[in-house]
């Protein structure tokens, strides 16, 4: 509603004998500003704030204080905040599962490969007292002596990130880099973590993708080996001699049809087929 058409609204209020008079005429002009400049612009935040992805700025941070008590946001883009709004909220339901925590590292640090890793033990506590031998979900078949199924579940992990990955400075990955990622870890994650699950620290490791060129093999030169068509065995005792004539029939010689592949090595990484074929 437009500043005219509010005061036309508002003189059409006045009796006839008002609408002569100078200061009623002000008045509806004074509130007619004052409902333009203060109660309209209120009236319409409260319209957009019955969904968050058309609320301003300003109310999504005020809907984030109370969120940031509990599970602290990162650094998050205006047009991403109503996601992350609606995805804290859901969070505050699983507040005591992992799945915050799960949802926060792949959220905060995408591309990065940051993981969660939960820790097993030994159900040997005799050989491997509790505490003595903790191992990565992804590494309990690297033991000889043990098998997976000799491992349980404990109630602790490891942040485990790959430290080629951290943004590097002038100097490359240094001492301060790594305190400044493990600052962001701190406020972002160890809050997400549940009372009943220890988190064992941050696990460094350098990942490296080496990609094997892939080796062709081309025929140069094909040889046709024929069979002769006569073949004439001898054979003799004390008795008698026998000779014994064998024929095999040949036929005609029949036009080669090529079958079109391409033989390739290392087709699939690190040789675990030692020839493929390709058949176009």
């Amino acid at each position: 509603m437009s500043e005219s058409k509010i005061k036309s609204w508002l003189k059409g209020q006045l009796t006839n004998a008002k609408k002569n008079e100078q200061s009623w005429s002000d008045f509806v002009l004074a509130f007619g500003e004052v409902l333009e400049n203060h109660v309209e612009t209120y009236i319409d935040r409260l319209k957009t704030r019955s969904s968050i992805y058309e609320m301003n700025k300003t109310d999504l941070l005020e809907e984030t204080k109370e969120l940031r008590k509990i599970f602290p946001l990162g650094d998050v883009s205006d047009e991403d905040l109503p996601h992350v709004i609606m995805q804290r909220r859901d969070e505050i339901h699983f507040k005591k599962t992992v799945y915050p925590l799960m949802a926060t590292i792949s959220r905060e640090f995408n591309g990065m490969n940051v993981e969660w890793i939960r820790l097993y033990a030994p159900i040997d506590q005799d050989r491997y007292p509790y505490g003595t031998l903790f191992v990565q979900e992804d590494k309990l078949d690297d033991f000889h002596d043990l098998k997976r199924e000799d491992f349980f579940l404990t109630s602790r992990g490891v942040i485990r990130i790959p430290v080629n990955m951290i943004q590097s400075g002038s100097r490359g990955i240094g001492e301060e880099e790594i305190r400044a990622f493990e600052a962001r870890i701190r406020q972002v994650i160890y809050p997400l973590i549940p009372l009943r699950i220890s988190c064992d620290g941050n696990v460094y490791y350098i990942k490296l993708n080496i990609i094997e060129l892939i080796e062709w093999v081309e025929q140069s030169t094909s040889t046709k080996t024929y069979i002769e068509p006569i073949t004439q065995v001898e054979c003799s005792t004390d008795s008698q001699k026998t000779t014994a004539q064998t024929k095999i029939p040949i036929t005609e010689d029949k036009p080669v049809t090529p079958v079109y592949t391409s033989p390739r090595l290392d087709a699939i990484p690190l040789d675990a087929l030692a020839l493929d074929r390709v058949y176009y």
